[in-house]
């Protein structure tokens, strides 16, 4: 279904909104395979309405699943952030929430190297979401001082290979994974 409704949203047949209720209904159903891309993710926020973000979150659930591949799922994660933190505004009180619940959902099941995840976020990172970040961490009592060494690793990669190549292949990659059984595959649409 949700293959059909995003051919009609290239085809401007649909508009973003119905492409990301479609992704909310299928997320909220735990649907074993969602797309989920810096579009959908933006739209998703603005839509949602509830003072936890719900809707947000349920789709936000396909991000950083266990088998993901973390280059894709960063690229998504970059892209999205990039719309909040690159702003000519400071971002609201629902931005900072947004972004929490993705770095959440991006590092959960990341035990032994969330440090580095989030250091390659940070690498990519305008300074006020690198601030975030770091007190993101302290308020999470995840140990900051993993951070430091984690960015040094971080800065070695991705001088050689950025998640982010701007191309415009790579950014209408979307994700379809399922997060409650770990698998995913890509498509480019």
């Amino acid at each position: 279904m949700q293959a059909a409704i995003a051919f009609a949203y290239e085809q401007r047949l649909v508009e973003a909104e119905r492409l990301a209720d479609v992704a909310v209904k299928l997320a909220w159903r735990r649907h074993s395979h969602v797309a989920v891309d810096a579009e959908i993710l933006s739209t998703v926020l603005r839509l949602d309405t509830s003072n936890d973000l719900a809707n947000y979150r349920a789709v936000t659930a396909y991000i950083g699943s266990q088998n993901a591949d973390l280059k894709s799922h960063l690229s998504v994660t970059l892209t999205f952030l990039d719309r909040i933190w690159l702003s000519n505004r400071p971002p609201e009180l629902r931005e900072l929430k947004a972004t929490g619940i993705l770095l959440e959902q991006l590092t959960r099941f990341r035990q032994s190297d969330w440090a580095l995840v989030l250091a390659l976020v940070k690498d990519q990172a305008p300074p006020n979401l690198r601030r975030y970040i770091d007190q993101w961490v302290g308020g999470h009592f995840l140990g900051r001082h993993k951070l430091p060494e984690a960015e040094r690793q971080a800065s070695g990669v991705s001088h050689g290979q950025r998640c982010r190549t701007g191309s415009a292949t790579q950014a209408q990659t979307a994700f379809l994974i399922d997060p409650h059984k770990g698998e995913e595959r890509s498509e480019t649409w």
